[in-house]
């Protein structure tokens, strides 16, 4: 497993975790933004999953809602 080496702090944990009791349900994972996002945060959410599973050789579907 290949680590990105990026540090977070148990305060921002809290912050980042959702209080909306989102279930899962069909999903394997989710994420939830803050704001809408912009056209440009969600190409590069979507470059960084590529890139994340690309040596896993498997296949995603992103639903929006």
């Amino acid at each position: 497993m290949q680590r990105t080496g990026v540090v977070v702090p148990v305060k921002r944990c809290h912050s980042i975790i959702s209080k909306h009791g989102q279930k899962l349900g069909e999903y394997d994972f989710f994420f939830e933004w803050h704001e809408i996002p912009e056209t440009f945060q969600l190409n590069e959410l979507i470059k960084k999953i590529d890139d994340a599973l690309k040596p896993l050789g498997c296949l995603y579907t992103i639903t929006t809602k």
